[in-house]
This record gives C-alpha cells, sequence and structure tokens, in this order.
C-alpha cells in the first residue's frame, strides 16, 4: 500500500455541497494542490478543480469528462456510498456558523 500524503491549505469551499475544506490527502506527487489539480470532496464525493488563486470551482465540461484514475475513482464511490444516505448541502444559516 502507498502511503498517503496529508496536507493543509487556506480553507475554501466545495462548490457542490458548500462545506468549508481545508485539508487534504494524496497517494502519489506533490502533497500542495497546484491550478488545476482535481479534489473530490470528502462531504459529497463531486469533483472539483484548484482554480489559480487554489480556491475549489466546479471543473468544466471537458474536465469533468476526464478518466479520473482507478484509485481515484475507488476514493470517490467509497464517499458517495458512505454519504448516499447522510449527506445534504448545507442551509445558508449552517454555512453562516
Amino acid at each position: 500500500m502507498s502511503e498517503l500524503n496529508v496536507f493543509a491549505f487556506d480553507a475554501t469551499e466545495c462548490p457542490h455541497c458548500h462545506h468549508s475544506v481545508d485539508t487534504g490527502a494524496c497517494s502519489q506527487g506533490d502533497a500542495n494542490p497546484k491550478p488545476g489539480d482535481k479534489s473530490i470532496c470528502a462531504y459529497c464525493g463531486e469533483i472539483s478543480v484548484f482554480a489559480d488563486n487554489l480556491q475549489l470551482r466546479k471543473p468544466t465540461e471537458e474536465e469533468a469528462n476526464e478518466e479520473l484514475a482507478p484509485s481515484d475513482q475507488f476514493i470517490r464511490e467509497i464517499i458517495r456510498r458512505r454519504t448516499k444516505s447522510l449527506w445534504k448541502p448545507m442551509s445558508p444559516s449552517e454555512k453562516a456558523h
């Protein structure tokens, strides 16, 4: 099993579910996110992309159609199954806290 590199970064928000994100992990390459890197939200399992300012944004249609690495597909499927019955978008009042 490969080592998982955990890293922290300035808080950003998942553009899909609006949860705050400030930590990530990767199993290969540089642990710090770069513009264009993809991210899988641990709350909703959706894919986002780090913008030039390292804030998360929804992927373009082209980015969304790019195939994920098998390990990323596996991680995404686990998150989606785990959260399918529990997940809900944050309401504006929850987001304000």
